[in-house]
């Protein structure tokens, strides 16, 4: 079939990650790939299967579940998939240097199919080992999606020739995720953080800044991880656990509900030798509330809070806290804030707007 798609990649063996798959499926003939089962940080996976699905789900075994680059797909089923869907085009949401992906690039003349991956790496720490994998998949690549600039501009620095659309991997579902039907109370002003507790994301920065916030406020942590402990104790030495609220895990039918009684959320994330922000899917998740944020300037943050918030340096709490005085004493620029980041999303980052973006980037030039 000219128009048929197969995705394979370990990001959506949960159902409820599937939207942009579903509305791709609107588009094209898709089969969506995946491993049987997988281990993300804190969560092990089983494959969820959907019986109502508007496109074939392939679930098939994996050496390494886990392991990003490190994967593979079991060979026999992987060979039988592909002799049986005959994809016109293949794209694998693996990074360049994954060993998944070079199962699928040495498969292609075989089964003549359009060979694509997806990148967010824009930071360089891959061991040597791993760059004749990268050779082979830029060879037999005809394109590649960039989750942001940034990374579109690294995977160029690498010498990757072939054409590059920036894309976002998944976006969101504007009916789950929209401003609440009340208007969120002034008081107490409720800054939101959501996501892993851990060194990288800037916490540390964040609980400087609130630590001599004037005003009614409070502070409401989604997330776990190992620097939990850590800043419960600085928030106690500092006085102020009467105002922090912490949540371990919010189901993600459930958090939609949560952002709507934030005023503003921010994400402080700071840049390692190993890792920069590649995205912050949760500030467009926030932003299609309705909800503000005031971001760090690592990675892409700025590019994906655009106008709907503040950016600040990364580690620089006083600049923090001052953003954050202003929203307080500033309703107009809070409101103005909302308004711009729900508009944002709906224009940039819905499943659906991804969905049609990837399909016209991924059959541009290859119908027969």
């Amino acid at each position: 079939m000219s128009n048929s798609l197969l995705i394979a990649s370990h990001s959506y063996i949960l159902a409820g990650a599937r939207g942009k798959v579903r509305e791709l499926s609107r588009l094209t003939d898709l089969t969506l790939l995946v491993p049987h089962r997988w281990t993300f940080e804190l969560l092990k996976a089983t494959a969820e299967a959907e019986a109502d699905a508007p496109f074939q789900l392939v679930i098939i075994p994996v050496i390494l579940p886990g392991r990003n680059i490190r994967y593979i797909y079991g060979v026999r089923s992987l060979v039988r998939t592909l002799r049986r869907v005959r994809p016109r085009v293949v794209l694998v949401e693996e990074e360049p240097t994954s060993l998944a992906l070079a199962q699928f690039s040495l498969l292609r003349k075989q089964f003549d199919y359009h060979l694509f991956f997806f990148t967010w790496e824009n930071i360089y720490w891959q061991p040597q080992v791993t760059r004749w994998v990268e050779r082979l998949n830029f060879k037999a690549a005809r394109g590649a999606i960039a989750g942001s600039q940034e990374a579109a501009r690294f995977l160029r620095a690498k010498g990757f020739q072939e054409p590059v659309k920036v894309i976002p991997q998944m976006g969101i579902d504007p009916v789950q995720f929209q401003p609440p039907g009340e208007p969120r109370q002034n008081e107490p002003f409720t800054i939101g953080y959501v996501g892993r507790i851990t060194k990288e994301k800037g916490l540390q920065t964040l609980f400087q800044a609130v630590a001599h916030l004037p005003g009614d406020w409070t502070l409401h942590m989604i997330g776990n991880g190992p620097l939990r402990s850590e800043l419960e104790s600085e928030a106690h030495r500092a006085g102020w656990t009467d105002r922090l609220h912490w949540l371990d895990f919010v189901p993600r039918d459930k958090l939609p509900a949560h952002l709507q009684q934030m005023h503003v959320l921010v994400l402080p994330s700071r840049t390692t030798s190993h890792w920069k922000e590649q995205f912050g899917r949760v500030l467009i998740e926030a932003m299609a509330c309705g909800v503000p944020i005031v971001g760090s300037d690592s990675g892409a943050i700025p590019e994906v809070v655009g106008d709907a918030g503040l950016i600040f340096p990364e580690g620089d709490s006083e600049v923090l806290r001052q953003f954050l005085i202003s929203l307080m004493e500033n309703p107009s620029l809070l409101r103005g804030l909302s308004t711009r980041a729900v508009e944002r999303v709906r224009a940039h980052f819905t499943d659906q707007v991804i969905a049609k973006s990837l399909q016209q980037f991924l059959f541009s030039g290859v119908r027969t």
